[in-house]
């Protein structure tokens, strides 16, 4: 449900409004960005590695020693010397230029051979007579009067080994009509597309590497993303999958297969976005903007009665506020340090039922909740005393010291969580005197034994919440006193807005809406967590001006979000004995299992099943708290420390060390009965890793003092 809640996110911001749809056309754009600039950074590299390499190896093979032959044979034959050589030294003039080459070919230089040369300006005298012996045919024409030498005879090849394709490949070399030479390009050729071999194969491989890369960061960027996001779907949205099937008819089925991962995720987001959309519709004030120019002023009031936001604008902050320390509250009547009820040290159980009085008014006059509404002390003292009186004396655990107790909690996680900077004075004070009446005249039984026994309670309340409505009931009846109203005071407006988050708190304390509760902070941090959670370490570290954020100030969420919070604290409260230091957990423990084995008696006497944990005779306490440790307690605190982890981490601290304490008790108990095995040892130190491991990201160091030490060491394992 926690990742359905960022999916719900992004579709519900697609929906709301201008603005968010602007911001995910610039996510789009930023992704595309990096795209661009992904592919046109890789195209500039291989571009550039061409323009640079291309040119070494297009280079043309050219042999230019005909050049040097040629201009060197025309000056000699401009000589008197050339008149005076004999056949015989134009044989060897001839046979040397042709030795030249014959000598280079096979090497590692790259020759054009030649196939036949032309020299004019001769004498029939000195063309030399064609020879077997020679390396050459000669022929004098006299047409031309020019002697040629043909380099490609028979006995030619056999000497020298090269098999030269006359017709192919040959070029002729001309200087000023006097000397032609014909030579072969076949070795030019065949080295010129080497290279273009090399550079094709170049080419190629770099165009693999750059379609590797590009894939590679393309597949980081997006395909990874993109396949975690539909692993997640399809683990935790395998209902979403079936209705999408559910969707189709039966001329769709057959095109299932052809369904990609994009596909799917399309079909899923859509019907994703369809579900947030009727959600948020059904909210009447959103009906009511959507059909704006469709209702009437009249119409629009009619339809506010049934608005499910009571808020004005006007009663939101906007910005975050805490109260003025400098006024004073009086400590005169207090039994203990105003210090201690300031911490989680204080002990409700170390003190009695009258002593506690004067500490629950502290409690509401520190945060200037009597000042704030104008409620006369008398009142409020005798409205205590009243809820004093209703809480009933028998149960062992619901009493009036539970009652204190999950005041004082609640009133110190309001505190570490900076909620006077976002919750307005009404809010805390409607969650306070939830707290302080949440269980009054409780009778020590369960909702599940009520309504099994068909009691008149049960039978009052149709089997929903007996106990938290008669809690409910029981607040409003002593507030109906005139003396005992510390409603007197508020506006209608507010006494229904303080009614309505009163009733929802303390009708979320009953057990059956935990793992729901949990649920729906788990999905509220998942949407809005960093969020909130660096507003309240702004504002603890005492930075001004530091705007409210908007899913507290939103008119349709905001009421609701702010809520969510007001419930969690006072059901964390209710269930925070395993927070407490380790002594004052010890006692609740004695208590609350006292009574759950009461109750036990009382199901057995009647013939009813004992409840789980409620057999004196077969519950073992340590497995039992460590049990409501890790699967109650854990879960819900760990959605606190996430969005409040500076403040709570004495919390934390006191939940690592209280778990341990338990799962040592079990072992010890183990040990003393002979019955621990290495299993048993692997499975405790297990136990306590895994536990400290959940709460990996709380900042342990801020234990690390005179004070909180023996904490850190038991969570860190530092010494």
């Amino acid at each position: 449900s926690s990742r359905l809640a960022k999916f719900a996110k992004m579709v519900k911001f697609y929906f709301s409004n201008e603005t968010a749809v602007e911001n995910d056309s610039d996510s789009a754009k930023r992704i595309s960005n990096k795209l661009s600039q992904l592919l046109a950074s890789r195209v500039a590299a291989l571009v550039i590695f061409l323009i640079v390499v291309t040119p070494f190896l297009q280079t043309a093979v050219i042999d230019f020693s005909y050049d040097s032959f040629a201009m060197t044979t025309y000056q000699l034959l401009q000589t008197s010397v050339a008149a005076d050589m004999t056949s015989a030294e134009w044989t060897d003039y001839v046979d040397e230029f042709y030795t030249f080459y014959d000598a280079k070919t096979g090497g590692t230089e790259t020759v054009d051979m030649p196939l036949s040369l032309t020299i004019k300006g001769l004498t029939e005298a000195q063309c030399p007579d064609d020879d077997a012996s020679n390396n050459f045919e000669s022929e004098w024409v006299s047409s031309t009067s020019s002697c040629e030498f043909d380099f490609g005879h028979d006995h030619a090849l056999e000497t020298t080994g090269h098999y030269w394709v006359r017709e192919a490949n040959q070029e002729i070399f001309s200087y000023k009509g006097t000397i032609d030479i014909t030579y072969d390009r076949t070795q030019g050729m065949r080295d010129e597309a080497g290279y273009s071999v090399v550079l094709i194969t170049l080419v190629i491989m770099l165009l693999v590497g750059f379609s590797v890369s590009f894939n590679s960061s393309l597949n980081q960027l997006v395909v990874e993303p993109l396949s975690r996001i539909m692993n997640k779907l399809r683990t935790t949205a395998a209902s979403v999958l079936d209705s999408v099937k559910s969707l189709q008819t039966d001329e769709d089925e057959d095109d299932d297969e052809g369904m990609n991962e994009a596909d799917v995720l399309e079909i899923m987001v859509d019907k994703l976005a369809r579900i947030v959309k009727n959600v948020m519709s059904s909210n009447m004030q959103n009906m009511i903007e959507q059909n704006r120019d469709m209702i009437d002023e009249n119409t629009e009031q009619f339809l506010n009665q049934y608005s499910d936001t009571t808020k004005k604008d006007a009663d939101i902050k906007k910005t975050a506020t805490i109260r003025d320390e400098s006024i004073n509250v009086s400590t005169i009547d207090l039994p203990v340090a105003k210090d201690m009820i300031c911490s989680f040290d204080f002990d409700t159980l170390a003190l009695t039922h009258d002593q506690l009085v004067p500490c629950a008014m502290y409690m509401f006059e520190n945060m200037h909740l009597l000042t704030e509404f104008n409620i006369d002390p008398i009142v409020f003292k005798t409205w205590i005393g009243k809820i004093r009186i209703r809480y009933k004396l028998d149960p062992q655990y619901h009493n009036w010291w539970h009652g204190v107790d999950v005041l004082h909690t609640t009133f110190r996680l309001l505190a570490c969580a900076q909620a006077e900077a976002y919750l307005s004075k009404l809010e805390i004070f409607s969650t306070m005197v939830a707290a302080c009446a949440h269980d009054v005249g409780h009778p020590g039984i369960n909702n599940a034994f009520l309504v099994k026994s068909k009691n008149e309670l049960a039978l009052k309340y149709n089997d929903k919440s007996p106990l938290e409505n008669m809690h409910c009931a029981t607040l409003y009846e002593v507030v109906s006193e005139q003396d005992a109203d510390i409603f007197g005071t508020l506006t209608d407006e507010q006494w229904h807005d303080c009614r309505k988050q009163i009733v929802e708190c303390i009708l979320n304390t009953d057990m059956v809406n935990h793992f729901g509760n949990v649920g729906k902070l788990q999905n509220f941090f998942e949407v809005s967590g960093e969020e909130v959670s660096n507003f309240v370490s702004a504002i603890a570290t005492g930075a001004a001006d530091v705007a409210v954020p908007e899913v507290f100030t939103d008119q349709v969420d905001g009421p609701k979000n702010r809520l969510l919070l007001q419930e969690t604290f006072l059901h964390a409260a209710d269930l925070s004995n395993p927070i407490k230091p380790l002594a004052i957990y010890q006692k609740w423990v004695s208590r609350v299992t006292e009574e759950f084995f009461a109750q036990g008696e009382q199901e057995r006497s009647v013939g009813f099943p004992v409840s789980a944990m409620m057999d004196r005779a077969s519950t073992n306490i340590p497995n039992m708290q460590v049990g409501f440790i890790a699967f109650i307690i854990a879960p819900l605190y760990t959605c606190l420390f996430q969005f409040f982890p500076e403040g709570m981490v004495v919390v934390a601290g006191n939940l690592v060390n209280n778990h341990h304490s338990y799962l040592d008790e079990a072992r010890a108990g183990k040990v003393k009965d002979g019955t621990i095995t290495q299993a048993d040892e692997e499975k405790f130190t297990t136990q306590k890793a895994k536990f400290k491991e959940g709460l990996s990201f709380v900042p342990w160091d801020l234990l690390d003092n005179p004070t909180s030490r023996h904490l850190y060491t038991v969570a860190t394992g530092s010494r």
